[in-house]
């Protein structure tokens, strides 16, 4: 599982803005030993191995004052980066919501079976921070893959997925089949009860294009982003 993780993330990194890097699964059997003989059955040692994820940088444009970086992903890796490895081992871990559609890596063009556990539904919670311009929209494809089941031998099985995005990436939103967006009114002055107000609207046609806009520009170029 961990080499085939290795390879199936990696291919996906140049898409994701990560071009020269290169991501390792790496496991250490046997590392934590079990004393509780009730949690284990048959002297199975299921959960005794410690997995690390590791992160390396090449300079592929050999500038000469960029280094070469390796170590821990919970080290070397920015926010933005883990953020994007995170989606990506997502899609491809056996067990995940990737692995729910039999996954076809479209790098490498390979098939990966598991077991068809059936629809599942996830959430991501700004799993887009700190990513932005063409590394937001191949990470809001992902997502979309993820949901229809895209890169799938189960043709017949499109959007058999759900997955909420709680984002602020305008090209998250885009590429979405429902956009929801949600608001909080502060009580102020005693407005409201003194409580404060949250709104739930499903934005659709016109008011969706507008909204897509605001995320883009805010309020300032409203007109411009539309």
């Amino acid at each position: 599982v961990c080499s085939n993780l290795t390879m199936s993330v990696t291919s996906r990194l140049k898409d994701l803005g990560m071009e020269g890097s290169t991501f390792t699964s790496q496991l250490e059997e046997n590392v934590h030993e079990c004393t509780d003989s009730a949690a284990y059955s048959d002297g199975n040692m299921l959960g005794t191995d410690s997995v690390s994820f590791l992160l390396t940088h090449r300079n592929v444009n050999e500038n000469p004052r960029a280094k070469n970086s390796s170590g821990n992903l919970d080290v070397i890796g920015s926010s933005g980066e883990k953020a994007r490895l995170l989606l990506a081992i997502e899609t491809d871990l056996p067990g995940s919501v990737g692995a729910s559609c039999n996954t076809v890596n479209s790098n490498t063009g390979e098939t990966t079976e598991y077991s068809d556990p059936g629809p599942v539904i996830v959430v991501y919670d700004e799993i887009d921070a700190h990513v932005g311009g063409r590394a937001a929209v191949s990470l809001a494809k992902l997502l979309s893959d993820q949901a229809q089941c895209k890169n799938s031998n189960h043709s017949n099985k499109a959007k058999r997925n759900q997955v909420v995005s709680i984002t602020h990436s305008p090209s998250i939103a885009a590429i979405a089949d429902r956009h929801i967006v949600v608001q909080k009114i502060l009580a102020l002055n005693g407005n409201q009860n003194g409580r404060d107000l949250v709104i739930v609207d499903s934005v659709k046609g016109m008011s969706r294009l507008e909204e897509i806009s605001r995320m883009t520009s805010g309020d300032l170029a409203l007109k411009e982003s539309i």
